[in-house]
């Protein structure tokens, strides 16, 4: 998880095909965008069919539009510059945010969809990264060690948002939000009711609720 979400995983298979990727579009975007969003389509479209069957369909396709759409990132505000061929927000609101809340969805796919919402958080509109928010918040009660991680440390980068698309409590749903969001924090440090020490030493959970604590009660939302 810390290679992943630190962007240390440069010696992976992924990786190196993202990179290959990156660099054809670098001479020849439209064509291979063409060909990439024809192959995207196709997955999905198989996926669509069997979801439980084919969740590696749409795990494929939305790890290959992350890579086909970013052109340039910066590590502390994710993708900056993006391929203009690819329509990232409608990915996100048609494909990605919908694998997320999947209450019956498959780890690896969740994992991914935040990944691809977390890289493009930067580079769509308000509304797209408030839609986001309630789904990364219903993860957070994930079981699953790895899903709940990514989205805390998804909610964590989206709240250090600056500018006009900050996320402020008001804008994620107010004091009902930010109650399950502490919550469910919290409950990441204790699994049926006992401690279990690998799980109860999450960083990324405790850096999320740290950041809520600082933003909300500088802003004064929380007294």
């Amino acid at each position: 998880m810390e290679r992943e979400l630190g962007g240390a995983d440069v010696d992976t298979r992924r990786r190196s095909a993202a990179t290959l990727l990156r660099a054809l579009c670098a001479y020849f975007e439209p064509q291979v965008t063409s060909v990439c969003l024809a192959w995207i389509g196709k997955e999905m479209t198989l996926f669509s069919s069997n979801p439980s069957a084919n969740w590696r369909n749409k795990d494929t396709a939305i790890v290959l539009a992350s890579a086909l759409a970013t052109r340039s990132t910066i590590s502390a505000a994710g993708t900056v510059e993006v391929n203009s061929l690819v329509n990232v927000q409608q990915i996100l609101i048609d494909h990605v945010i919908p694998a997320i809340a999947d209450p019956n969805g498959n780890a690896i796919l969740q994992s991914d969809s935040i990944k691809f919402a977390l890289s493009f958080r930067g580079v769509v509109s308000a509304d797209a990264i408030r839609a986001t928010v309630p789904v990364l918040v219903q993860q957070l009660g994930n079981k699953n060690q790895v899903v709940h991680t990514f989205a805390a440390f998804a909610l964590d980068r989206i709240m250090s948002i600056k500018g006009q698309n900050k996320m402020t409590p008001e804008a994620i749903g107010g004091l009902a939000t930010a109650d399950k969001i502490l919550e469910s924090l919290f409950a990441i440090f204790v699994i049926n009711g006992q401690e279990a020490r690998k799980v109860a030493e999450n960083s990324y959970a405790m850096q999320c609720t740290s950041m809520s604590f600082c933003d909300w009660t500088l802003t004064g939302f929380l007294q």
